[in-house]
């Protein structure tokens, strides 16, 4: 690694000298011939991927098997392949485990119990609790499912609602490990003050008094964006006010005043990382700029999450946080002990980073070689060595990573360069126009019922609906064919659909028990009644 830098310092500082114009062209050759070599690589890596899903997503196959009549199967549908769904959690987990981390399940990429289940399950033990978007949501995986996911649920938004802050104490009471998202000490006070009122209502106060109650967890999110001269400018989401060692002083002020609260996570989501893609065709950024921005981004995430942790063990220093802490803490605090107002106010089980976008961060040299170059400057070179996933799975402070959009990969994804889940879901519409090519066009269209469903976010070319469709024979479709569609997202499709439709081995349907009955059909939140995002 030394030889590398020193050689690349030696390279920049040729650049700078009189024959820049001159040695520039020969290196941006090689590095040409470089780029090509590589880029073949992962058209071979996609072949072979796109080989594995052109096998399970077979036109003709799946063509019949909506079409039969026997089935019953109504368009517009949703289908998952379940082979490739366990492939893809499988995937996940063993990066995951393979760094001694465990993964939190995203719940709000999925929005399907019987598919949060199953991926449950699957995960053999690496997966440990749920990322939630709703304190009612997890009330509802834990009414159905009761102990499956060892009765851990971290909500990921701040939310000030009375109502779902007395539904967390409840089930605070029950052993259930609610853990509700905070970024500032006023988080944690209206959290205080309705717990204080539910128990000193009439119809609590005497249950309170007879019984040791239970702290309701917090989980406090850290905000993960780049700063740029002091904070002056900054890049990426600004989750929360907690951003320097100061918020954390004042965060601790509050808890110290507080009776009915714990702080036992953390969380530094890098948005500006696992959320952007790097190699999206929609992107007027060069994806190799892109990627080694990601890597520079994620030396200072590395950075600031470990000088705020720090900071909270200053804060207090009789919690215990090493290596043989969180071995004992694996479970992260479903472990309850009751206390009478004797817990420790902060008593960190788990810190929480990442997503499916960050899993499959890898260390790429070439592209960060090909910025510095574009700069010519000798500076640059000093920034080579970067975090990347082993470097973070390493670091003592991350415990867990979340993922739930790459059980599903939704479109977006494939815009990830290291990116190894497969397609794992699509929605299917029926074709109800369709127009032959003319001698001014070559091509024709089809247009499908209901067009598609956009994404949420910006509006771009990778989450509009793509309908009309145009092909060259048209006419391969006759009126009421389906044909197969995914979604640009994970789990907001879901909202569209009252049941997911299972299927195995190419075009099998797959049949569950529901209610005594078995069926190839599972209820989305939706198809249950509940509407939580």
């Amino acid at each position: 690694m030394f030889f590398v830098k020193k050689l690349l310092s030696e390279l920049a500082k040729i650049f700078l000298s009189q024959h820049r114009q001159r040695l520039t062209v020969v290196v941006l050759l090689v590095a040409g011939g470089v780029l090509l070599n590589h880029w073949k690589k992962i058209k071979k890596k996609a072949g072979k991927n796109w080989g594995r899903v052109k096998e399970a997503w077979n036109y003709m196959k799946l063509k019949q098997m909506v079409l039969n009549p026997k089935n019953e199967i109504k368009v517009p549908c949703m289908i998952v392949d379940l082979d490739i769904f366990d492939e893809n959690i499988q995937s996940l987990c063993g990066i995951a485990n393979k760094y001694g981390k465990s993964l939190r399940l995203a719940t709000k990429s999925i929005r399907c119990p019987y598919l949060i289940k199953r991926a449950y399950d699957k995960s053999n033990g690496v997966c440990q609790g749920l990322m939630c978007y709703s304190v009612f949501e997890a009330k509802l995986l834990y009414e159905m499912y009761g102990d499956a996911f060892d009765k851990n649920y971290l909500i990921a938004y701040p939310t000030l609602q009375k109502q779902d802050i007395e539904c967390a104490f409840e089930l605070t009471q029950k052993d259930v490990c609610i853990i509700l998202m905070i970024d500032s000490g006023e988080h944690i006070q209206k959290i205080e003050s309705v717990c204080q009122e539910y128990i000193d209502s009439t119809e609590n106060k005497h249950e309170a008094s007879q019984s040791k109650l239970n702290p309701i967890r917090l989980c406090l999110d850290l905000d993960m964006s780049y700063q740029v001269l002091g904070g002056l400018f900054s890049i990426g989401a600004h989750r929360s006010r907690t951003r320097d060692s100061k918020d954390i002083f004042a965060m601790a002020s509050s808890l110290d005043k507080c009776k009915h609260v714990q702080l036992i996570g953390v969380m530094g989501y890098e948005a500006h990382i696992a959320g952007v893609t790097d190699n999206n065709p929609f992107f007027h950024i060069p994806s190799c700029i892109v990627q080694a921005l990601k890597l520079i981004f994620w030396q200072q995430c590395r950075d600031k999450r470990q000088k705020l942790i720090e900071t909270l063990q200053s804060v207090y220093s009789n919690y215990p946080f090493d290596s043989a802490a969180k071995t004992q803490h694996s479970h992260h605090g479903h472990d309850h002990h009751h206390h009478d107002h004797a817990f420790p106010k902060i008593d960190l089980k788990f810190v929480n980073g990442g997503g499916t976008g960050l899993i499959f961060l890898k260390k790429n040299y070439f592209y960060v070689i090909c910025v510095y170059m574009y700069m010519y400057t000798y500076v640059c070179v000093n920034f080579l060595i970067l975090g990347n996933l082993e470097m973070s799975c390493k670091d003592v402070y991350v415990t867990e990573v979340t993922a739930g959009s790459g059980l599903i990969q939704s479109q977006i994804f494939d815009y990830f360069v290291s990116n190894n889940c497969l397609p794992a879901a699509c929605f299917a519409l029926q074709v109800t126009r369709i127009h032959s090519p003319t001698f001014l066009l070559d091509r024709g269209f089809i247009c499908c019922q209901s067009g598609g469903f956009i994404a949420s976010g910006n509006i771009s070319l990778d989450k509009q609906p793509v309908t009309p469709l145009s092909c060259k024979n048209p006419l391969f479709f006759d009126l009421g064919d389906p044909i197969f569609v995914r979604s640009a997202k994970a789990g907001e499709i879901a909202e569209h659909f009252t049941h997911y439709i299972l299927k195995h081995n190419s075009a099998e349907l797959f049949l569950v028990d529901q209610n005594d009955l078995q069926s190839f059909r599972v209820p989305t939140y939706r198809g249950l009644g509940h509407v939580f995002y």
